[in-house]
């Protein structure tokens, strides 16, 4: 059936569909949405063509909500169309090259998640180093409902000699990627976050860079790696940890992920600077992103609006922030939250937040920051299908309990099912054993000796497989 429904347009990008980072919020962002009947974002970054010609390889990401789309049912499935069409001008107007993507959107079933999820497409093209302007029309074929955006390209120049980085691209997740998809650099796949919106919703920053044109390897033969967080004054909010790494060669690969759950709702730059130890030479980069900090947000708004005036906040967002926190919520508050209305539930979640923080005195709540670290992590290593990860198993253990100090993996034990021995010698000496019953990568806790959790000291029989003959 969908290759039917695919067969006029198998010339064309598939574009990637990903959990929802576009938030209900109305808050204004960075960068600004499109105008017209679709709604949709648009972010860019330079990188070294690695060619004679001088010219840099300019690449255009794309976002919006799916939910936007008109689908049209196709005998069991239902099918949208998106049209992008895009023109490069130069700062006095004349015409520099064109852009154009037709992408089909099929699905099963309209019900379900879909409407939460984003679509993302992103361009590539070799455009000399100067200033343009890239105006993009995106079309729903079906309504015939367009949006418009134009921004300004300042597209730098990477063929100068001396180390050099790429421009950053903030992105919504960085993984290994063997296929070589549409998001494909160097070995991982990084999915565009052309919103630059990190928070309560995505905790996780990640960012990709190139760095360029390092000396040949001497004495020291390694470089610094070091990152900052600005305020929107460009003063130094929180310093990361440096790193000093050895050159591989002259150009690498920088890809980091930054915990920012803990930042306050506002502006921020996300500063790259890289040192080569053997040249002492100096390059930086930087790229503004914007945080939403839900439990922050309701706490300031909590205290400039009157009592009697009610908070404007999505319920979305508020019901999402409730629920990540099921795990570490007691009995009695869970019972208590059944009973509050909207406005008594804001209240809970900033005073939960407020009364867990190891040290008030500080920017940042640690135990929030920590939380979510392990939530993230949880997302991007257990999630399987429409499952996220923090909903699974091994996502609780580890929102609870923390990482494992040691971790014994069975995956191919002669006549039984794949299982995990996660150990916890610091905690007692405690241990927690999944398995992957079904075979679809969803791993059970099957036996534990922490205190209420489920215990079998017969776990292993459950998991004794017989091979068919």
């Amino acid at each position: 059936m969908k290759n039917k429904l695919f067969k006029y347009f198998q010339n064309f990008w598939v574009i990637a569909i990903i959990s929802s980072i576009l938030p209900v919020s109305g808050m204004a962002q960075t960068p600004t949405p499109s105008t017209g009947g679709v709604r949709f974002y648009v972010d860019d970054a330079g990188f070294n063509s690695l060619k004679a010609n001088r010219k840099t390889y300019e690449e255009i990401y794309v976002t919006l909500t799916m939910n936007q789309l008109s689908f049209v049912k196709k005998e069991n499935q239902y099918l949208a169309v998106l049209q992008i069409l895009g023109e490069i001008t130069d700062i006095s107007g004349g015409f520099v090259d064109s852009l154009r993507s037709t992408i089909p959107v099929v699905l099963d079933s309209l019900s379900g998640k879909f409407q939460k999820n984003s679509l993302f497409h992103n361009f590539g093209i070799y455009l000399t180093p100067g200033n343009y302007w890239l105006e993009l029309t995106l079309e729903d074929y079906n309504s015939h409902r367009k949006g418009r955006k134009k921004i300004p390209l300042s597209v730098p120049d990477f063929a100068k000699p001396g180390l050099n980085i790429s421009e950053m691209q903030l992105a919504a997740r960085i993984i290994s990627d063997t296929t070589k998809s549409q998001f494909y650099k160097n070995g991982i796949q990084v999915i565009p976050n052309p919103l630059r919106l990190y928070g309560t919703h995505l905790p996780m920053l990640y960012s990709y860079a190139e760095i360029y044109n390092l000396s040949p390897a001497k004495n020291r033969k390694t470089y610094r790696v070091s990152y900052a967080i600005l305020d929107s004054n460009h003063s130094v909010f929180e310093k990361l940890t440096d790193q000093v790494l050895k050159k591989p060669g002259r150009t690498v690969l920088e890809a980091r992920a930054i915990n920012v759950v803990g930042l306050p709702t506002g502006i921020f730059y996300l500063q790259l600077t890289v040192k080569d130890l053997d040249s002492e030479s100096k390059a930086v980069r930087l790229k503004s992103f914007r945080v939403e900090n839900l439990s922050q947000e309701i706490a300031r708004r909590e205290k400039q609006a009157a009592p009697s005036k009610p908070t404007k906040l999505s319920q979305v967002n508020l019901n999402k922030a409730i629920e990540q926190i099921q795990y570490i919520l007691t009995r009695s508050e869970k019972k208590i939250l059944k009973k509050l209305d909207r406005a008594g539930k804001i209240r809970f979640l900033v005073n939960f937040w407020r009364l867990k923080d190891p040290n008030p005195e500080t920017k940042v709540n640690e135990f929030q920051q920590e939380f979510y670290k392990r939530f993230n992590y949880a997302n991007q290593h257990f999630g399987r299908y429409k499952l996220e990860g923090w909903q699974t198993d091994r996502g609780r253990i580890l929102i609870l309990y923390g990482p494992p100090d040691e971790i014994e993996r069975h995956q191919y034990e002669l006549d039984y099912k794949p299982y995990e021995i996660w150990h916890y010698y610091k905690l007692g000496g405690r241990l927690c054993v999944f398995s992957d019953l079904d075979g679809m990568g969803i791993y059970t806790l099957i036996h534990s000796t922490f205190d209420g959790e489920f215990h079998d000291r017969e776990w292993k029989d459950r998991i004794y497989f017989m091979p068919t003959k």
